[in-house]
């Protein structure tokens, strides 16, 4: 029988694999997993108060904070790690492949499924969402500082590499079995096809 993890907490900078990783860590604990609870931008999904089971995993993005609070996102983010037994704080080291699936989502998949494959489109102006994606790194940094944690990295945990994914979830002490996660990150699951791909 798999030992309970608690409750987990993943912060994430945009498009650096922090649905993937969710699913999968829920999937392997086999537990409830929560995504993106303070996104103001989900309407009706984005509520005063939630309660969070004993053992589960909440992703929030790095811009989250919670309804009505006067604290900036680093400020309860930071607070509201405190409420869980570990805590990823997870960002994406290329910044410019970052970028460019960052502004795809927002210039032509806005209100559309982010989670499905595309091949970039390089009339995108990427340029265009630089600065907002430069702060939502910049509050990992922040939190990291704050609550004195690692950062973990999406090309070192979709590395297809056991002992460098190994390493990684070692930063924050997590036990993991690679050979169950593989399935859910390996990096041919990636969602950006190569140019001149189908899209079925």
């Amino acid at each position: 029988m798999k030992s309970k993890i608690g409750k987990l907490l993943i912060i994430s900078a945009p498009r650096a694999g922090s649905t993937t990783l969710t699913n999968a860590l829920g999937d392997f604990f086999e537990v409830e997993t929560f995504h993106e609870p303070f996104n103001k931008h989900w309407g009706s999904h984005y509520k005063e108060n939630y309660k969070f089971s004993s053992n589960c995993i909440v992703k929030v993005m790095s811009y989250e904070k919670e309804m009505m609070t006067s604290e900036t996102s680093v400020e309860f983010l930071s607070r509201f790690s405190n409420n869980f037994e570990y805590t990823i704080l997870l960002d994406r080291s290329n910044f410019k492949n970052q970028l460019e699936s960052y502004s795809y989502m927002r210039q032509i998949r806005y209100d559309g499924d982010w989670q499905s494959h595309y091949v970039f489109d390089e009339s995108v102006d990427i340029l265009r969402d630089e600065y907002y994606l430069r702060l939502q790194k910049d509050n990992i940094k922040l939190i990291s500082k704050n609550i004195k944690s690692e950062i973990l990295y999406y090309e070192n945990i979709y590395s297809n590499d056991e002992k460098t994914v190994i390493k990684e979830f070692n930063k924050i002490n997590l036990d993991i079995d690679y050979n169950y996660l593989t399935k859910w990150l390996d990096s041919k699951n990636k969602l950006r096809l190569p140019k001149n791909s189908s899209i079925i």
